[in-house]
């Protein structure tokens, strides 16, 4: 405050003497002048007496519209007392014992009666009431009045009234009646003590009225409709009476209710309204909503009585009916009060069982199509499509959890109560969560009830698949709008909802649907590959990959918007609503909350052929499928139906456009499209992956417009069909040599370095992830938290699978889409993730002294470093290689990538002389190679014709039956096959290691399980990309099982009889003793009594390849590639084939480059090129022999002479470790030459000329000269 200042700082003290109640202070706002200021403070005064006199008026007129409502009840109240005296007076006494027999005199007294009738009580609402309530003379009074309607013992309605004379008045008071006798006898027990006497003869009353109400229509032209004098209440009274009532029990009762169930139903429609859909399926849209959903209706009304309905029902109008309620959404529930409606809610939501009440109605819908006198051929198709369309629906959201549950056991839907005890309620929520196949949490699964899962199974026997294509002309189009299109359209979705809903029943599925024929006899694929053909999504995505894209990011789901203008019916549909509009968006292109366009409908028909392609790539040999299209008079059987059924080559190849294109775009742009989709939650993303727009649902895509078709599922579908074309045609080419190449859609000039970085973070995050990993170890094993462990891993890693897929999307090619990139490419990127991981785990050094010297003298001051290094140094004997080496050097686990000293005892137990600078290494690893896969050794391995090895498919259980003879016990047999899986395990890491040093090993694998190295462990990989067995994969293992099934499949006879087979397979055993003992397996549970028909062979055929190829050898391989993983990463093994795989363990079949390895070679002694640059002339001597006098098959043998493998290496004789050598061993020109393997070295005479160095070298070649002759 300024010093002159001399007045007070005090604000001046407001008196008001009115006594009116101050106004509040408002804030000045600066710059408003004080005449402002009041202004605003009237103005707020009046609003607030304003807002005070309209409060008293609401009040006034809510105390008035009380009183009126108080004195018209009270009125109300006297009325009905009066009227009800009129009745006692009138009726009361005169009714009893005595029939009606005048219209007038019955419409007279249920006019009186609706009147005095209490239906406040009905209806169940609790207001306040004036005067007595009587609520049981008013039912004492409704038993005399119905019984008086009737003729005697209840048989039938009065003639009278069932007369179509009737007036429409005293119709419309009949029809009241009717409704108030519906909710009457709706009441539970405890409010209404229903008689049993009484309520049959409500029923016979009922029963007539459907009849007398539509002829009352027909006859006076009155425009009411069905769904007007039905109300949905009756088949609600309807339920309630199956569920409550003994009607099994009770013949009279059963016949009675199934005439009140089929009286609408059957009713005839009015000539008005017969051509109307709308209106015609009225009554069956009540039926179906209200009646159909009751559970155990077989168990109720008895399996004769659901037979009945079955003949009298018409199917086409049921299942039209049923579309219209899923079409219409909360429509339908405004037949009824907006009260019962919520009522209905509340009880099914408390009800277990009515959870499944769709389940049950679509299961009473299969049991009526099937059991329907209608004919499939007599059935119109307009009535099979709603059938389709209608059982397509129901499943809706509920496919995944119906897969789920249906190879659960038996039992009823309504489980064991819950406790109410809270400490016990976390243990009931976690018995009850359970972990859905795609992540998600839920509820645990209850097994389905026996009627609907035997129902449900018959959609997948072979005459309901066969017949879904039997009616249907072939080669239609599928595009556009046409009746046959759509049509075709529906089957697509039926077909691929079934595959979703029966996962264990998927190959019987694919092979049911492969084995039906459209009415001309068209084979399915065929069908399906010319409509697939004509669909414009396969034009377009095969001339351009962005087409893909832009019909992929049309798929997204968008979340509805809070400035939403729909009303608030629409936010209450049920999940069969929503899948509706989704279902007509796909064939309308107008959906809800979905951008989708018309291309869904092509969609389906590609999904679905490309699963019957697979399955059918999996069970035809490879003479048929060069052969497809082309007929032979030596071929029948499935042989002939294959090649009839497969695309000829020249579409073969146009479909690998389309698959290559459409792959491409899922995953090169797989960050863009699923930034298009359903983001997901921000607290469900692992803070090492962040939050970036990559990180999506990428499953939240359903990319046909069907539920359970999600992004991934379709990646992995079109990934493995691609690969398994591309396999066909590495065995035997008939595309183009670049066709599979994808070059030009990248950057290669920067592709390694992209490659190498991508790997890198891939690396850090698995670091991170593992950094972040809760330790579980203090926990006891089987607590109920395990289960949300579970589900949090599973989480994370579709997080983490989803990330990769949008940040390295390189990496994620390199492994599902390897042949995109060149060879020579994949191999220089596969060195440098080892040399990397090299430079990793080593300090940076990859030289092996200099990671020892590090070693050494980081943990010198220790005390530790000779422990550290003696761990990778090894003693081996000659006499036993295999033997030592796995004792030594087994307890390293990965840690045998690190470089390894070896030194070797001689069979006079003398330690051979020598330092290990890296050739006694490769000395020693493939002397392990040579010495554990000789078949005869060590039984660890067999060979087939060609001398290619596999793993021994019976060697576990020859060491169980040969040590269960020597008496041994079960713990004791464990640990012997524990110990040789622990060998397969340790074979795994020596081939691992030798393609970690780049150290080529003269083994050839056999294709089948080389390609099992590429799909990883267990042939599992990630997006069920796994490996399938076909039975052209047997060929690598046993050649006579091989033509034996393509044998079976071509015949054309009997199968049952003339080969007597059934679904069991013979293993013959070959115990340590020389005994021989033959096993037989069952391929499918009760296999033995299974026999081989022509319509199942197919199947026998694919689990005999599956159980040769997989099941049996399964634990070997499973130990074999679990060894392997650990030295080589899974994900670069994926990035080759089965035969690029054999070029890197023991390199290429190329012919041998003399020129590159001329350039490559080492020379030493005499033989050292001088200053001038010249070559000695011995030298000059060998390369002239080497390039003009030896084939190209002396050149390997010269070549596997010096480095003990006759192949070259990927990249050139520059890859080559040590490098070839040379150097002179003197001038005796009798001496031959000799090597040294493990360095790479030969040793040459200076021989004096061409012919004589010649053949000294093939002699010493052809002889296996080596040390000895040095």
């Amino acid at each position: 405050m300024f010093a002159s200042f001399t007045g007070s700082s005090r604000k001046p003290r407001r008196v008001d003497l009115s006594g009116r109640r101050p106004t509040p202070q408002i804030k000045q706002i600066p710059g408003l002048s004080t005449q402002s200021h009041q202004h605003s403070s009237a103005l707020l005064l009046a609003q607030q007496q304003r807002a005070k006199r309209e409060a008293e008026r609401r009040e006034l007129e809510a105390a008035k519209t009380i009183q009126r409502t108080w004195r018209g009840r009270s009125d109300l109240s006297k009325c009905r007392a009066i009227w009800r005296s009129e009745w006692d007076r009138k009726y009361a006494r005169e009714l009893v014992g005595r029939k009606v027999h005048e219209i007038a005199e019955a419409t007279s007294a249920i006019r009186l009666f609706l009147a005095f009738f209490d239906r406040t009580w009905c209806s169940g609402r609790a207001l306040k009431r004036i005067g007595p309530r009587q609520p049981g003379d008013d039912l004492h009074r409704l038993a005399v009045l119905v019984r008086a309607l009737t003729v005697s013992n209840g048989d039938m309605l009065h003639p009278h009234l069932a007369s179509s004379s009737i007036n429409f008045q005293d119709f419309f008071t009949l029809h009241r009646f009717v409704a108030l006798l519906l909710s009457t006898i709706h009441q539970p027990p405890s409010a209404f003590p229903q008689s049993l006497e009484l309520v049959i003869i409500i029923l016979h009353l009922i029963a007539e009225i459907p009849t007398v109400a539509l002829s009352v229509v027909e006859g006076k032209g009155f425009s009411f409709s069905t769904s007007q004098i039905i109300y949905p209440t009756y088949y609600q009274t309807l339920s309630h009476l199956t569920v409550v009532l003994n009607v099994q029990s009770n013949p009279e009762l059963r016949e009675l209710l199934l005439r009140c169930l089929l009286g609408p139903l059957s009713a005839p429609l009015p000539e008005s309204v017969r051509s109307s859909l709308q209106t015609g399926t009225a009554v069956y849209r009540a039926f179906s909503r209200f009646y159909l959903t009751t559970p155990s209706l077989g168990e109720c009304l008895g399996p004769d009585t659901l037979e009945t309905l079955a003949s009298k029902l018409h199917i086409g109008i049921l299942t039209r009916a049923v579309l219209e309620n899923l079409e219409e959404g909360t429509q339908v529930s405004r037949t009824t009060s907006p009260r019962s409606w919520r009522l209905e809610q509340k009880e099914t939501g408390s009800n277990k069982a009515a959870e499944d009440r769709n389940l049950w109605l679509l299961a009473y819908i299969i049991f009526f199509f099937r059991r329907n006198p209608q004919s499939a051929t007599s059935r119109s198709r307009q009535d099979g499509n709603s059938y389709i369309k209608c059982v397509t629906l129901l499943f809706g959201d509920a496919a995944n959890d119906v897969g789920t549950r249906i190879d659960l056991e038996d039992q009823e839907m309504s489980g064991s109560e819950t406790s109410n005890d809270p400490l016990q309620m976390s243990d009931d929520y976690e018995n009850e969560m359970d972990i859905d196949r795609d992540g998600s949490t839920s509820r645990r699964k209850i097994p389905l009830p026996s009627f609907i899962k035997q129902e449900l199974l018959t959609l997948i026997d072979q005459p309901s698949i066969s017949s879904l294509l039997s009616g249907t002309p072939s080669f239609m189009q599928m595009s556009g709008q046409t009746s046959e299109g759509v049509e075709a359209q529906l089957l697509a979705s039926y077909a691929l909802t079934l595959l979703l809903v029966f996962p264990r029943k998927i190959q019987e599925l694919r092979m049911w649907l492969y084995l039906a024929s459209t009415s001309d006899g068209v084979p399915a694929v065929r069908y399906l590959w010319e409509a697939v053909k004509r669909a414009k999504l396969f034009a377009d995505v095969s001339a351009d990959v962005n087409a893909a894209v832009d019909s992929l990011k049309k798929k997204r789901k968008v979340q509805p918007s809070p400035e939403s203008t729909r009303g608030r019916a629409e936010l209450d549909l049920t999940k069969q609503q929503r899948q509706y509009q989704q279902y007509q968006g796909a064939t309308t292109g107008k959906g809800d909350n979905v951008e989708t366009g018309d291309d869904d409908d092509d969609w389906r028909v590609i999904l679905l052929f490309l699963e019957l392609y697979s399955f059918l790539l999996i069970v035809m040999d490879d003479e048929d499928f060069f052969n497809a299209g082309k007929s032979s008079p030596t071929h029948g059987g499935e042989g002939s139906r294959t090649r009839d059924s497969a695309p000829p080559l020249k579409d073969v190849k146009a479909l690998t456009i389309f698959l290559k294109n459409l792959a491409f775009a899922m995953y090169w742009y797989a960050g863009d499209i699923m930034r298009e989709g359903q983001r997901a939650n921000v607290g469900d993303i692992p803070i090492s992956i962040g939050t970036g727009d990559a990180n999506t649902e990428a499953d939240e895509l359903e990319v046909a417009g069907v539920k359970g078709m999600g992004f991934s599922y379709v990646k992995g579908l079109v990934t493995n069909l691609l690969r398994m074309v591309y396999l066909r045609d590495s065995r035997r080419r008939f595309l183009p040599r670049d066709h599979w190449l994808m070059t030009s859609r990248f950057d290669m000039e920067g592709f390694i370095p992209a490659v190498v970085a991508e790997e890198e973070n891939r690396h850090k995050l698995e670091a991170e992830e593992e950094e972040n990993e809760p330790d579980n170890s203090h926990e006891i094993p089987g607590q109920l938290e395990n289960r949300f462990q579970r589900m949090h891993k599973l989480l994370q890693r579709q997080k983490k699978n989803h990330y990769l897929a949008a940040v390295a999307p390189r990496l994620e090619i390199l492994q599902h889409l390897p042949f995109f990139i060149p060879f020579a490419t994949r191999v220089q990127i596969f060195r440098e993730f080892v040399s990397v991981d090299q430079r990793r785990r080593r300090g940076g050094n990859t030289d092996p002294d200099a990671w020892r010297a590090m070693i050494f003298s980081g943990r010198r001051r220790h005390g530790d470093g000779h422990a550290a290094l003696s761990k990778h140094h090894a003693t081996i004997r000659r006499e036993s290689v295999f033997d030592d080496a796995f004792t030594e050097f087994y307890p390293l686990g990965e840690g045998l990538k690190e470089p390894i000293q070896i030194t070797f005892i001689d069979q006079f137990g003398a330690q051979e002389a020598g330092i290990d600078g890296g050739g006694v290494t490769k000395e020693f690893l493939t002397s392990v190679t040579k010495e554990a896969f000789v078949p005869e050794r060590y039984n660890l391995f067999l060979e087939n014709k060609h001398h290619m090895l596999y793993p021994n498919p019976n060697s576990i259980e020859e060491l169980r039956e040969g040590l269960r003879e020597e008496g041994l016990s079960p713990a004791e047999i464990d640990i012997s096959v524990a110990n040789l899986l622990r060998r397969y395990e340790f074979l795994g890491r020596v081939v691992g290691k030798c393609m970690y040093e780049g150290i080529l090993v003269d083994i050839n694998f056999t294709g089948v399980f080389l390609l099992q190295w590429s799909y990883g462990k267990d042939g599992g990989g990630s997006m069920g990309n796994g490996y399938r067995p076909g039975v052209n994969d047997l060929r690598d293992l046993d050649e006579e099982l091989y033509q034996g099934l393509v044998a079976l499949k071509n015949y054309t006879g009997d199968v049952e009889t003339d080969f007597a087979l059934n679904f069991t397979i013979n293993s013959s055993l070959t115990l340590p003793n020389g005994k021989s003992k033959t096993i037989t397996i069952d391929l499918k549970q009760n296999g033995t009594n299974i026999p081989v028909t022509n319509s199942n062979r197919l199947t026998y055929i694919h689990l005999v390849s599956k159980y040769r190829l997989v099941n049996q050898p399964r634990a070997q391989i499973n130990a074999f590639l679990h060894g392997l993983g650990s030295i080589i990463q899974p994900s670069w093994l994926s990035m080759f084939n089965q035969s690029e795989l054999q070029t890197l363990v023991g390199g290429g079949d190329s012919p041998i480059d003399v020129a590159d390895l001329r350039r490559n070679t080492v020379y030493g002694g005499l033989y050292v090129i001088g200053d001038n640059g010249i070559e000695h002339p011995v030298i000059q001597i060998f390369w002239k022999v080497m390039e003009e006098d030896l084939n190209d098959d002396e050149r390997r043998r010269v070549l596997k002479f010096v480095t003990s493998v006759s192949r070259a290496p990927l990249l050139g004789f520059g890859m080559l470790n040590p490098k070839f050598s040379i150097r002179d061993s003197g001038d005796d020109q009798e001496r031959l030459p000799s090597t040294s393997t493990c360095v790479n070295l030969m040793k040459l005479p200076r021989y004096n000329n061409r012919e004589t160095l010649r053949k000294k070298l093939l002699y010493a070649v052809n002889a296996g000269a080596g040390f000895d002759l040095s």
